[in-house]
């Protein structure tokens, strides 16, 4: 799909990495500084940015890597760390109540099932809820599009064709739904020893879930979604990543492949960012293990 096969397990420069901070509730992207000029020479009428603009309603679309990339100043850029550039994607939510009056419950704070109301979070009162998963969402389309597009077809490239290196994973992904990519071997192989931090890696997954919901403006708001609804597994033969969703909403290795990777029933946004937090916390064991690795 993108580079060939693995033939090596030193450590090269890669284009860049993925990871999900969980304390900070960020997607965090290491990026090779080589890619500024490439990306200042984006034209805003290419199909990506033309679809935000023109099916998301968003005007502005940022494709400098020396600023905060993305949509609505989304992401913050944290300049350049051990010679890459830092960008970060914190996902924020907040709600604040109105006085209007909840139009599912009628101010009963019941729904019609004599549950909860899920609609106002069993306050009787309508609110108003913001969160920057969409636009979240739609910048890390464009970024991993022109990075991977970089990949395939500039000659300036870091990684060498035919070279993986520490490169884990090729992410391609949907403007607001929709996972896809290909990993190389040796990640495959370096993660399968940290299985025993998907307990962590899946309450992390359920946390972000909460916290786009409201968890922590309605701490007394029993959420129907559980832990034990979030899926986060490696090995030596891949990963699998689930949130709540139709009929098993996840990220799967490929049927025919063993490096290529989709995803089956993503619908929404937040179930798009639920399993990027787990694939990311993965990947960040990854590049972890790279960093401490002796010379």
């Amino acid at each position: 799909m993108y580079l060939k096969k693995s033939k090596t397990k030193d450590p090269l420069p890669f284009v860049y990495s993925f990871s999900y901070d969980v304390p900070q509730k960020a997607f965090v992207f290491r990026i090779h500084p080589a890619a500024i000029a490439i990306f200042d020479s984006i034209s805003f009428e290419t199909l990506q940015i033309k679809y935000c603009k023109e099916k998301l309603n968003y005007s502005e679309v940022e494709t400098s890597l020396e600023r905060n990339f993305g949509i609505n100043n989304c992401s913050r850029n944290e300049g350049v760390a051990d010679g890459l550039i830092r960008l970060s994607f914190p996902v924020i939510a907040t709600y604040a109540e109105s006085e209007t009056i909840c139009e599912t419950c009628k101010g009963e704070k019941k729904d019609w099932n004599d549950n909860p109301c899920f609609h106002c979070r069993a306050t009787g009162k309508e609110f108003d809820k913001t969160n920057n998963v969409r636009e979240i969402c739609a910048s890390m389309y464009i970024l991993t599009n022109y990075l991977n597009w970089w990949v395939m077809k500039n000659d300036d490239s870091p990684v060498e064709e035919n070279e993986w290196g520490n490169q884990a994973i090729f992410l391609q992904l949907g403007p607001l739904a929709g996972i896809g990519g290909e990993c190389s071997r040796f990640f495959i192989e370096s993660i399968a020893p940290f299985e025993e931090l998907n307990k962590e890696r899946e309450k992390a997954m359920f946390e972000l879930h909460q916290y786009i919901d409201g968890a922590e403006a309605f701490p007394g708001f029993p959420f129907f979604e559980r832990v034990s609804q979030f899926r986060c597994e490696n090995s030596g033969k891949g990963f699998y990543v689930e949130v709540p969703g139709q009929n098993g909403c996840s990220i799967h290795m490929g049927h025919n492949s063993d490096k290529e990777f989709s995803c089956h029933n993503i619908d929404r946004p937040q179930q798009q960012v639920c399993l990027l937090a787990g694939l990311g916390q993965i990947t960040g064991s990854f590049y972890e293990l790279q960093k401490n690795r002796p010379s």
